[in-house]
């Protein structure tokens, strides 16, 4: 099976640990998936930010896209921005008024 483009959600996002986890059957996945890919884009929130885990599913130089929900420009992200991997900001109107 080949795709397009791969969604991952991650466990822990590190600018130079890249994507890691803890359960070694879903990095045994997520690197089949990201294998048989074109493109890949990882959805994280922004407390997985500059964490690991202790199982490696690929480096950042992997990634394709970054998806989060901070605004542009936030700091956390500064250290992405460096990387090839181009970063999606998502707000919805409902999470900017705290309602959920």
């Amino acid at each position: 099976m080949n795709a397009d483009l791969c969604f991952l959600g991650t466990n822990a996002i590190h600018p130079e640990r890249g994507l890691t986890d803890n359960d070694w059957e879903v990095v045994q996945v997520k690197q089949a998936m990201i294998s048989s890919s074109t493109k890949v884009a990882c959805l994280t929130i922004s407390e997985k930010l500059n964490s690991t885990q202790p199982i490696k599913v690929c480096n950042m130089d992997i990634l394709d896209y970054l998806i989060t929900e901070l605004e542009q420009g936030d700091e956390k992200l500064n250290i992405y921005n460096e990387s090839k991997t181009i970063i999606l900001y998502y707000v919805s109107k409902q999470l900017k008024n705290n309602r959920v």
